[in-house]
């Protein structure tokens, strides 16, 4: 197992590869941690933990998991920024932001495995560059963020999808595609309204059996 740990003001910058046969634990405890490179884990949980300032994966930068869990999870009041790729081939995709927004402008993508992306900081947003796929397992995105969720990007899978907001308000200007699988978008708790664009596209159509698209606000001002 590999375990890299900083607790210095100036943060943690990973810039050369770092490849682990075993587990892989990133935990940076001040100042921001960003990966412009490859990391990766081939046997084993890879986690990427910060209480610094920001967790950032640059446009250069990449977490590659395989037989195991990655999990990526940010208390930092910056946020969470996902600019490049996070693919795992074993079991969960966890992302996970409690401060700041968490903002997915590259890759999540889970060839074996369920994923959830979840926010309890300010704004949840897949921008429109942003894909989200997942080969076998279940998609959950949930936002509990004051400032609401927008789902801009492409979400797809051939497991059930489901979109949840409990906070602020909740746009979808993208696709959202299930293959033989259920859609579920909901706004719920403080949620302050579904907003589906006429641009976008919500779909489960396929040659065979086809799940259910339910589009439901059972929030207190729904």
């Amino acid at each position: 197992s590999v375990y890299i740990k900083n607790k210095g003001n100036g943060g943690l910058y990973v810039n050369g590869n770092i490849n682990a046969g075993k587990d892989l634990t990133l935990d940076n405890k001040a100042g921001e941690l960003t990966i412009n490179n490859k990391v990766s884990a081939n046997n084993g949980n890879l986690s990427v933990m910060n209480t610094g300032s920001k967790l950032a994966i640059s446009s250069k930068g990449s977490v590659f998991g395989k037989g195991g869990n990655v999990t990526l999870k940010n208390t930092g009041a910056d946020g969470l920024l996902v600019y490049g790729t996070v693919e795992n081939n074993g079991e969960a995709i966890s992302i996970n932001n409690s401060a700041g927004n968490l903002t997915v402008n590259g890759t999540v993508n889970a060839k074996a495995g369920n994923v959830g992306i979840i926010n309890n900081g300010n704004l949840l947003q897949l921008t429109k560059n942003s894909v989200v796929s997942n080969a076998s397992g279940k998609t959950n995105v949930v936002n509990k963020g004051a400032a609401g969720m927008k789902a801009y990007g492409k979400i797809t899978g051939n497991g059930d999808i489901t979109l949840v907001n409990e906070n602020g308000q909740m746009y979808v200007d993208g696709t959202v595609k299930a293959s033989k699988a259920n859609i579920s978008i909901a706004s719920q708790k403080d949620g302050k309204g579904i907003y589906i664009k006429e641009t976008a596209t919500v779909s489960n159509r396929s040659t065979s059996k086809v799940g259910d698209i339910v589009i439901q606000d059972t929030a207190k001002d729904g």
